[in-house]
């Protein structure tokens, strides 16, 4: 498990993009297209098992491919339009944890255009770092990620048990037996411990003698899959209260009131 710190600036972009994805709110028809090519039945599918390499983050790629490498591959060469195709390399290759290439500071376009060639699986690569700091961020947005995981079901909802080998009924993926330790740990780290419905200690850490409850947000029941994201922490009573019903989830925040008024 590896641990990095997160940056913001291209992630936030990013998670613009996610979420006019995930409510269907597009820009313009170019994003449209976009959005309409994001293979989301194939990582719904997936979701069979959970993955350290999520639905989400396979969207967030796609997203984020669709952004930045395209505008990478469309880099003008002409020698007055230089300057902002380095800028743009510089303040990407920054977001990536990348050192900017050093052929990149020709003013030869011709020069310039083959280091954008050369470099291009770099660049994508890179991309990846994108993808983890927008995934860090909307790990703990619980209303973006129960929206997420139910266009994940309307993918599934339609489907035959003859349709694909990962299916156990119509429209329906396989209950997993056992949670993988990182995940348990992941979801018990952002619970921090307590219920998420009821806000109780489910986590011995916290002097609890219970074992939490691993609930899917989106139940199995109503084409829900194993996506890690998909899954919360409740205390044996909410979960046994809740079955299969759906749920309506909501990100919550408290503070004292810091109005002058």
């Amino acid at each position: 498990m590896t641990r990095s710190q997160v940056r913001t600036a291209a992630a936030t972009q990013l998670l613009d993009s996610l979420h006019r994805y995930v409510y269907g709110n597009p820009l313009d028809m170019n994003e449209r297209l976009m959005f309409e090519d994001v293979p989301l039945l194939d990582y719904a599918l997936a979701a069979a098992e959970p993955l350290p390499q999520t639905a989400l983050h396979r969207v967030l790629y796609d997203l984020a491919y669709n952004s930045w490498y395209v505008a990478y591959d469309d880099l003008e060469f002409a020698a007055d339009l230089l300057p902002e195709a380095r800028d743009f390399l510089a303040i990407t290759f920054q977001e990536m944890r990348i050192p900017m290439p050093s052929e990149f500071a020709t003013e030869d376009p011709d020069a310039f255009r083959a280091a954008r060639d050369k470099h291009a699986e770099l660049f994508a690569r890179g991309l990846y770092f994108i993808v983890d700091d927008a995934f860090a961020i909307a790990w703990r947005m619980r209303a973006i990620l129960s929206a997420f995981n139910e266009r994940l079901a309307a993918t599934i909802r339609p489907l035959r048990v003859t349709d694909d080998k990962r299916l156990v009924a119509d429209g329906r993926l396989p209950r997993v037996s056992r949670l993988p330790a990182w995940l348990m740990s992941n979801l018990l780290a952002r619970e921090t411990g307590l219920c998420h419905e009821c806000g109780r200690p489910v986590a011995a850490a916290l002097g609890s003698a219970e074992s939490p409850h691993v609930d899917h947000v989106i139940a199995l029941a109503h084409s829900g899959g194993n996506d890690p994201t998909n899954f919360r922490i409740l205390c044996a009573p909410c979960n046994l209260a809740r079955g299969a019903k759906p749920v309506t989830i909501v990100d919550q925040f408290t503070w004292p009131n810091a109005r002058p008024f």
